[in-house]
This record gives C-alpha cells, structure tokens and sequence, in this order.
C-alpha cells in the first residue's frame, strides 16, 4: 500500500505515504485539485476491487471514495480535459473481461455507469484525443486479439484564456453535446469576488453539438 513521489526538481525518490490498503494492476488518474482518484485493482488475495480512494500527494494520506458499478482490475482510467470527470473502463473482474464504463464526477464525489464498449478489451491501448474523445484500439477478448479500435466522445466546456484581467470578458465554448440541446452553465469564482456572469439564456447546441 505504500506510495513513493519522484521528485523531478531534486531527480530523487521520496516516501509518499500510503493508500487505504495494497492493491495491484489498478489506475490511477489526477484530479483538478491535485489528489488522485486510485481505482479497483486486485486486493492481497487476489480478489477484483470495486472500491476507490483518493490520494492526496500533500499529505501523503487517502481516504476512501465512491465504490465503481462493479469490481475490476487490470482497467484503464482517463481525466476527461474541459470536462473535469474521470473515465474507468474495460478490465475483469476477476472471472470475465468487461465491457462496461464508469465515470468519476468529483464535484459530486460519485461515480455512475456510462456508456459501454463495444467489445471487452483487456490490455487494450488507449489515448485522450484533442477534443472531446478518448480512442480504445487493440487488446483482446476470450476469442484472441483484437484489431479494431472504438471512441468514447464526451461534452466539453472551455475559457478562451487560462486566466483574466478584471474587467475582461470571457468566452466559454462547448463541443461534444446533442444538437439542439439546452445547457446549463453554472459559474461561480473562488475565492468569491465581484466577478459578474451574465448569461441571457442557457446556450443551444448547433447542430454540430458545440455552444458558444
């Protein structure tokens, strides 16, 4: 269960704490506030975990998070950029490989089944794609290695600039929603100020499911 922190300033190794307990051939992904959202792996036994904690490299403590819709190990995790969600997919729970999806909201500390796979893919490759996407290729299932690929797409919400001057505008832009559909923007500026959002109306998808 032990946790080491490669220091890339000083190039050394030092000890980081420790998460709730050992697991192995789990993922791992950073979150927006700079803890890290561990999932599933295998415990001391050998069993597939459903359970997740959360690490945070400050302290070098964790504490238990959300368990996932069901165990599995030996799966893949993603931080969705401009979404600020985690995806966990694939992996086996023990017994079958899977095919289905979570997603780790951290503003509302749950996790909830998403989407599934098309196939399920153990040892599969996967990559964040510029905008909105994540590609799943290769790996294998109980009939051998597989070829094909697969794209998970998710909505996105972006500011124009990383940071603003007092009294600038920013303009926040979407891609990846259903055309037509209404979104609902909530801004809020930390620590409280007298930043003002004027939102005439929720934005409307183009049909190309982007807002603006």
């Amino acid at each position: 269960a032990s946790v080491d922190i490669y220091d890339a300033n000083l190039d050394v190794v030092v000890p980081g704490g420790a998460m709730t307990m050992a697991r192995r051939n789990f993922a791992a992904a950073p979150l927006a506030d700079g803890t890290m959202l561990i999932a599933g792996g295998y415990d001391a036994s050998g069993k597939a975990l459903a359970s997740t904690e959360i690490y945070d490299p400050n302290t070098g403590q964790s504490v238990a998070g959300p368990d996932m819709s069901q165990a599995r190990a030996e799966l893949r995790a993603h931080a969705l950029p401009n979404n600020g969600s985690v995806l966990l997919f694939g992996g086996t729970n023990g017994q079958d490989m899977l095919t289905s999806s979570d997603v780790f909201t951290p503003w509302t500390g749950k996790i909830k089944a998403s989407a599934a796979m098309r196939n399920p893919r153990l040892g599969a490759a996967s990559s964040l794609l510029r905008k909105g996407g994540v590609i799943v290729a290769g790996g294998r299932n109980n009939s051998g290695f597989l070829s094909g690929a697969e794209l998970y797409a998710f909505a996105t919400v972006a500011t124009d600039k990383a940071d603003y001057q007092p009294g600038d505008v920013a303009t926040l832009t979407g891609s990846g929603w259903k055309p037509g559909e209404q979104v609902l923007l909530v801004v809020s500026a930390q620590p409280l100020d007298q930043h003002q959002t004027e939102f005439t109306a929720a934005p409307v998808a183009d049909s190309a499911g982007n807002i603006t």
